[in-house]
This record gives C-alpha cells, structure tokens and sequence, in this order.
C-alpha cells in the first residue's frame, strides 16, 4: 500500500516536469552556417563626373541689357534656385529683374532684352501671348522652361494644366510639351529619370557641351531645330516607346529656346557632366544679342548712356529745361545716364532735338533717315515780346534779339519714308534709328512750343494720337499762325496729299 502511494506521488511529481518539457520542446538544435550578405566593397553606384567650371567673361557691349524673369503667372520657382543662370547672366554684363503680379507686362517687356517663363501654374491672357510674340518679333530672346515636377500640387491634372498653359505662349513658335517625362532603365545617372542627353548638332548653345544631365524632363516637338536628345535607351513615360526623343529645342526664327526640364540650372545638379557650360550658354543666349528697338518700344529706345543735342539755332527756356530735367531722372530711374553735350560721345546714345527745316548741325540725322526736307531754311520768324517786358528792355537800353520759334520751308510738302508726302505745317516728327554704335532719337518739331510737347511725350511714355512706323512717328502740332507766302503756294505745284489738316484742305 504504502509502494502505491509512493508510485503515485513520484508520478504526480514527475509528469508537470514532463509536461512542461514537451510543451516547451523545440526539438534538438542544429547550427546554420551564417546567411551570405552581398560584397559592400564591390558595390558601387554609378556617379555621373563632375562639371568643368569654365570661365566666363563679360561680353565687350557695354548696352543695357535686361534679362527679365517672369514670376506673375504663379510660377513654381524662386531667383535663388536658379542663382547659377543668374549669376552666369550678370557675369556677363546683363541686368536680371523679375516681374511681379500688378507689374505692367507691356512697360517691362518694352525695356527688356529677353524674357524667362519657368514653371507658370497660371495661365497667360491673350494680350500677354500677343505683346510676347510682338516682342519676339522685335528681336527679343524668350526663354522657356517646363518641368514635370514643378506644378502646383502633385496629380496629373496638375502637370496636364502647367504644359498647357506654357503650350499656349509656345503656339505661334510651332514649340509643344508632352505631358510625359524622360527615362532610361539602362543609361541613367543613378535613377532611372535622371537621363543623359547629348547634343544633337553643333549650336551656340551646345558649345564645350559632350554629355548633360536632364532630372526628370519634358519632351518637345513641333517644328525645332533640335539642342539637346536623349539616346536610344530613353523612352516617353506616356508611350513607353521614344529613342532619341527632344529635349531641348529652338524654334525655328532660333530666338525662343525650350527646355523640358529645371532641375540642371539648379545646384548642385548644375555641376553634373557638362551642365555648368551648358546653363552659361544659355545664359550667353539671353544677353549676347541686344535685340532691335523700335517706336513700339517708345520711350523705352536707349540702352547706353544717352547724350543730348540741340538745334544751336534756338535757346532753351525754362518749361524746356524743367521737362529735360524730369526725362533725365526718369531714365537715371531705369540706370541710365543722361545728359548735354555738343557732339555726340564715343559709346552713347543720341537724343537729338530741333526745329524744321534742320539746320545745317542736325541735317545728317535727318538725312540719314531718308527725309526730304524741301527747300532751305528761312529767317526766323520773331517773337512778339509781352508789353511790359518790351518797355523794361527799352528803358535798359537792350535790343531785343527774337527766339527762332519757327522755321519757315519754300515748299508745302515734307516727303517722310512710310508716309509719303506731309504737310509743311500743323506736325512735328519723331525719328528713330538703331546702329551698332547707338541708337538714336530724334524730335522735329515746327515750333519751341510744340518740341515741349514732343519731350512731355517722351516723359509720359505715349504716342497716342500720332500716325506710327517702325522708326517714324507724325504728330499733330500747333498750326503755325502766318500762312506760307502767295508766292511759293503759286509756283509750288499741289501733289496729291496723303496727310492734309482740315484747316489746310479747307483753305
């Protein structure tokens, strides 16, 4: 009895032991050799070389020239991130500004040189797409960037609304975006949209350029001259297909240059390949070549230091002097110089102003032109004196000597290149001229009073009211009070006027 009891105290004993040993049992241990982790030190990443700053030299013109940055239209971008065209620019010699909201687009496109949209989230007006293609016209440089990372949120539709609203100013220039981006499985620097692309024929803006970096790009097409492809491996992320697809173009006039991606103006991705060389010939291409002026930039035509000369035959009065001097602070405003001399100076632009029929000083500028001013100049008509000074000068004992006011012509008709024949009398002519020496501005009027009003004009920045071309401005004036002798109406003979005063042709 006794042996039972200890059997069954030495199970019970027993068995929570043997219970918990099997519950617990992982089964017999057997090392595992060590997992084979890959070789590190064979590793390597591919790592695109770095880019050769090359140096960059001032350009010999010493014009104003204005790279303006448009950041009106929402654009998704700041100056500082693309510091490294910038600074390319004013390098060499240009002035960068940016354009504002509430800025007038028309005034600041009249004093550029050329103008940079990148990244807009906004769309442009049809009057900004048509002062844009009317400065491109007038030989400005346009400057067009999208970039498939820089819209205004991060959905397709977004990026759909910023290649549109960049495709519509590229309209008139044949220029389009895809709404796709670049890639390369095979050839990349690191990451597949980080592409490789080469020139593909030799330009200004492919110069010291083998191999540049694209982060992520656009596709061009329309009708281009091609700058920059992709190689045989880079495809279209919206059509897995391409080879050798466009991403950077000039249209065909060569004044607007698209580019499909931002990123490689940015640092560091500037100093990747041949990127460096690339942004400062972008860079030559804004500011290298001063585009040509026109009236349709009135009065923003001067782009040096700007000389002024006058007619020897009359004198300035003090209404004269004071419209002068609020023209010369109105262009030191814009950073350029102003003032008299009596010829013209080595490096700066003309203002030249006097009465017509030129004097023998002014004639070559009006000559130059192709005006025909008929017949010589005749003596000056005097001005009659107010009462009360006459007597002062009479009790002084001073002779008065009368102001040229006026000057007469013996013929009836002016012949102006664009106009034809206009009348001798009732208008005053603004002149216009652009060489590689300067550019120069002339204002001819019939009168001292009616060249004030020609300088208020230029003050105020408006030719309304004046019939325009290209390089010739007419300008209704004030009628002159004496009528031409009988004489020289008679033995004149009477062409058919294209423009006539009702007063005139009244008569």
């Amino acid at each position: 009895m006794k042996k039972s009891y200890l059997l069954i105290a030495l199970v019970c004993l027993c068995l929570p032991i043997l219970a918990r040993g099997l519950w617990f049992y992982q089964g017999i241990y057997l090392r595992i050799p060590p997992a084979q982790a890959p070789d590190y030190e064979e590793f390597t990443i591919p790592v695109p070389a770095l880019s050769t700053p090359v140096a960059i030299e001032a350009l010999a013109e010493v014009q104003q020239t204005i790279v303006l940055f448009d950041q009106s239209h929402s654009n998704s971008y700041s100056l500082p991130e693309v510091d490294p065209l910038t600074n390319a620019i004013m390098t060499l010699g240009g002035d960068v500004r940016s354009l504002e909201a509430g800025d007038d687009f028309e005034q600041e496109l009249k004093l550029a040189n050329a103008l940079v949209l990148i990244a807009p989230t906004a769309d442009y007006s049809e009057k900004h797409i048509q002062l844009i293609s009317d400065f491109v016209q007038r030989g400005g440089r346009l400057l067009v960037v999208a970039d498939p990372t820089r819209t205004s949120q991060e959905y397709y539709s977004s990026v759909e609304n910023s290649v549109l609203y960049i495709n519509h100013v590229l309209e008139p220039y044949n220029l389009t975006f895809q709404t796709d981006y670049i890639y390369s499985i095979s050839h990349n620097e690191g990451n597949f949209r980080n592409v490789y692309v080469q020139p593909d024929e030799k330009t200004d803006l492919t110069v010291d350029v083998a191999t540049a970096v694209f982060y992520g790009a656009h596709t061009i097409m329309g009708q281009q001259i091609t700058v920059l492809k992709g190689d045989e491996t880079t495809l279209s992320s919206s059509t897995d297909l391409g080879g050798h697809l466009s991403v950077a173009a000039l249209a065909l006039n060569q004044r607007v240059l698209a580019l499909g991606d931002m990123a490689f103006i940015t640092a560091p991705f500037n100093q990747v390949e041949d990127n460096f060389p690339l942004v400062v010939n972008i860079a030559r291409f804004l500011v290298g070549s001063p585009r040509t002026r026109t009236l349709a930039d009135f009065p923003n035509l001067f782009t040096r230091p700007v000389v002024v000369l006058k007619d020897a035959d009359f004198d300035f009065s003090q209404d004269l002097l004071a419209e002068l001097a609020d023209l010369q602070l109105n262009y030191s405003e814009q950073g350029i110089t102003f003032g008299m001399a009596e010829a013209p100076q080595s490096g700066s632009d003309l203002l030249v102003m006097g009465l017509y029929p030129p004097s023998a000083d002014l004639q070559p500028y009006t000559d130059a032109m192709g005006i025909n001013f008929n017949g010589s100049p005749a003596l000056p008509t005097p001005t009659l004196m107010p009462e009360t000074q006459l007597q002062s000068n009479q009790t002084a004992g001073v002779t008065p000597t009368p102001l040229p006011t006026t000057r007469s012509s013996s013929g009836k008709y002016y012949s102006l290149p664009g106009f034809g024949q206009v009348p001798m009398r009732g208008f005053s002519f603004i002149l216009f001229s652009q060489t590689e020496e300067r550019n120069t501005l002339i204002l001819l009027a019939e009168s001292q009073d009616d060249l004030l009003d020609l300088l208020k004009m230029v003050n105020n920045g408006s030719l309304l009211g004046c019939m325009l071309q290209d390089q010739v401005a007419v300008c209704p004036g004030g009628f002159v009070s004496q009528p031409p002798a009988q004489e020289e109406v008679e033995s004149s003979p009477t062409p058919e006027p294209t423009l006539m005063p009702e007063s005139e042709g009244a008569g």
